[in-house]
Parts: C-alpha cells; structure tokens; sequence
C-alpha cells in the first residue's frame, strides 16, 4: 500500500494538538473560534467544545472511505460523555488514537450499546460486499437484521474508515450555517488524507460534497453524472433518492467517488439504506 506519511503526519499532528488542548482544558479554542462564524443562534447548530475532537472511526488506511460532515452526538448523550471522559481520565493521545483505528473491535462487543448512525453506515455498506467480499458480512434472518447484527458492526469499522470534514461533535448541525471559505479550507485538509492512502471506494455522504467539490476547482477533476430515482417504503410512502459521480485526479490518485446526497434524509433508514446503496454498486461499480 502506497501511504504519504507527510500528509499522515499531519493529519495526526492536528488530532494530537486538539488532544492535548481539551485533556488540560475541557476545552478547544478551534471550536470556539468556528462558533463565532455559525451564523446561526440556535444551540443544537453550534459545535460542542466539550467533546473531544473525533476526526475518523475505523481503519484511517483502508481501501474503503465513507466522508461524512462531522460526528453527531448520539441520543444517550450523558452515557456516551462519560465514556470519553472516563478514557481521557487513563488515556494518552496513542491510546486514544488506537482506540479510534480499533473501534469496531473495541466497542461493538455483543449486548452493548448500538449506534442508531452505525446501523444505518452498516445498511449502506452491505451491498458493497457483492464486489469482492471485503468485509464478508455475516448473513442473519429476519429477527436479527443482518445491518443490526453486532458482528457486522464490528467488520464495519475494523475495514473501512468514517472520516469527518469537521472533526467536531454536534447535536445537529447545516454545512448552510458555515462560512464557504472555512469549509473549503477544511475540505482541502480532508483531500490530503483522504489521498494520502492508496483508497478503492471513497463514498461522500450529503450534498455538500458535491459543492465543495464544483469549487475547488481541481485539475482534471470532473462531476461525470448525476442520478436520481425513487425508493418505495410501501404503496403509500416513496422518497427522491439522489448521488452524483465524480472523477477525482488528487495526490497521484485517480479515483471514481460517489456523493450521496440523500444519505442523511430523515426518510432513509432500516433496509432503505441498504436499497439506496445497492443501486449505486449495480450502476457504478458491478455493470
């Protein structure tokens, strides 16, 4: 595997600072600062700096990438506080870091706590198992849903990555609230380790990719297409399912990306995803 370790470093070097700040302090003044440009006044639309910076889950180096805008605060808030807490408490930013690279193995263990936003990343997943059995999820029947199943969730993280634009926690949050120029820069720090690994299938997931991507401007990358078709819930219930296909010619890789502008609709959850995903394998990648 072709890696470029400067880039790596950093990316590392930025997640260990952001570390170390909040390990004194409680606190980041990154996230402060970007509070400031979040033209919004609502709470629930603000960054938390006291959340630890979370800037992937998963194996960073592997062949398969899902980007996403930045890590969403689960329902359990409390709980799920407390750990981080209680591991900077023990943990040095290697600890951390391994923790993070090994989080499918370390935290997805039968009868514990499941992720409603990792159930639907496995659904998504599923279908591209069909291409070459890369992450060789195990099939169950219809009591246990295969994408619920937490052995699945475990082979999620431990082969593909979840990488964030923003590394910084929300409870929710519009890429609309945000400077363009502030993302962009953001965006560009996210090419560079999303390229600094040699990757197969890099899968963007909401439609401010797709304009990140139209403004950067880069050479000899280019929108190929854009796809849009109907999901069927039931005979009464049917959601406008979107993605666009991009040619992406960045740090000596070239590599075919999907944006998946529908994938965070309130609308697309339970075997959805899965369905939504299985379209885009059988039209860019099986035909």
């Amino acid at each position: 595997m072709t890696i470029n370790s400067e880039k790596v470093t950093e990316f590392l070097d930025r997640f260990q600072s952001d570390f170390q700040e909040f390990k004194q302090t409680r606190s980041m003044q990154n996230v402060l600062q970007m509070n400031d440009h979040i033209t919004s006044s609502n709470a629930y639309h603000k960054l938390r700096a006291d959340v630890p910076a979370l800037p992937f889950f998963g194996d960073l180096f592997s062949k398969y990438v899902t980007v996403h805008f930045n890590p969403v605060l689960p329902h359990n808030e409390k709980e799920y506080l407390s750990m981080l807490n209680g591991l900077l408490l023990t943990y040095n930013f290697d600890q951390f870091y391994e923790r993070l690279l090994r989080f499918g193995e370390l935290f997805y263990r039968e009868k514990e706590y499941v992720d409603a936003s990792d159930i639907k990343q496995l659904a998504f997943l599923l279908p591209f198992d069909q291409m070459e059995r890369h992450f060789n999820f195990e099939k169950r029947g219809t009591s246990l849903k295969t994408y619920k199943y937490f052995k699945n969730l475990q082979k999620t993280f431990t082969h593909s990555c979840k990488l964030y634009l923003i590394p910084y926690s929300s409870i929710r949050l519009s890429y609309k609230y945000f400077p363009n120029v502030l993302l962009r820069n953001y965006f560009r720090k996210l090419l560079d380790i999303l390229f600094a690994v040699e990757r197969k299938v890099i899968v963007f997931k909401g439609e401010v990719f797709d304009h990140l991507l139209s403004n950067m401007n880069l050479e000899n990358s280019y929108r190929m297409e854009e796809k849009m078709f109907l999901l069927f819930e039931d005979e009464y219930t049917q959601y406008a399912c979107k993605y666009s296909v991009w040619n992406i010619d960045f740090n000596g890789q070239n590599v075919k990306c999907i944006v998946a502008h529908s994938f965070d609709d309130s609308g697309v959850i339970g075997d959805l995803p899965e369905r939504y995903a299985a379209e885009i394998v059988k039209n860019e990648f099986l035909r």
